[in-house]
């Protein structure tokens, strides 16, 4: 067994040398790769973890769409608020207006405050705008900006309003003078005993306190009144129906492509 013994156990450690053992190290090491290669392969998720490049993009297009739809939501909300604020001024001006009609009297403040404007104006004969008044230039001017239409003269004024008593004069009421069976005059009654009016040659629109006794007053006819008024109505009604019809901007968005 010794000759024979020997040459088996030399044998042995040949096959064990370090060359042997590399390659079959090797061997190994190259079905591993080739196994982890075809699980990669067969496994799309994987795969695409390790090259996906979209988050960055779909990122920056969300924020984009964020940032878009709060602009259009602000523009969207600001014009809808504008809408309803005009709506519900529209609104108030149509009560005003109806209320107006139903009642069919004039607004003397309205009346006083108009003929205030006018204030210094001197007296023209035959004056009918701010570039000079006579007395019943003066008179028509002013109701005219309310939407009243009078008569030129003093005397036809008179003939044409509603008469009334001095202690049922309103303020905004005509006061007509009178002397020897006829008008000469008119003015804007202010209340407590004064008038608007343009004087004479000479003088310029003033605040100043009747003079006289022989004096009348006079309304606005409730015909001229319920003329006027339904105009209102009438405007009041359509700037309504223009404030329901004001375009409001669309709460919507586009994505960004």
């Amino acid at each position: 067994m010794s000759r024979h013994g020997r040459h088996v156990g030399a044998k042995r450690t040949v096959n064990k040398s370090p060359l042997v053992l590399a390659a079959a190290f090797l061997g190994i090491t190259s079905v591993i790769l080739v196994q982890a290669h075809n699980v990669l392969a067969t496994t799309p998720t994987l795969a695409a973890a390790a090259v996906d490049t979209t988050l960055p993009i779909d990122t920056v297009a969300a924020k984009h769409t964020v940032t878009q739809y709060l602009a259009v939501r602000d523009a969207h909300n600001a014009s809808e608020a504008t809408r309803s604020r005009a709506i519900t001024q529209a609104r108030s001006e149509l009560a005003a207006a109806q209320g107006e009609l139903n009642n069919l009297v004039i607004n003397g403040g309205e009346v006083i405050d108009t003929a205030n404007n006018f204030k210094g104006v001197r007296y023209v004969r035959g004056g009918t705008s701010p570039k000079g008044f006579d007395c019943s230039g003066y008179t028509q001017y002013v109701f005219r900006q309310l939407g009243i239409s009078l008569p030129r003269v003093a005397s036809s004024q008179y003939k044409w309003a509603d008469k009334v008593s001095a202690a049922k004069a309103q303020v905004g009421d005509l006061v007509f003078f009178h002397s020897g069976g006829g008008v000469y005059h008119v003015g804007i009654y202010a209340g407590n005993g004064m008038i608007w009016h343009a004087p004479y040659p000479g003088k310029s629109v003033e605040k100043k306190r009747i003079w006289t006794k022989n004096v009348s007053y006079g309304t606005v006819p409730k015909g001229a009144l319920s003329e006027t008024q339904a105009q209102k109505v009438a405007q009041a009604r359509a700037a309504l129906a223009k404030a329901k019809g004001m375009k409001v901007v669309p709460l919507s968005v586009t994505p960004k492509k």
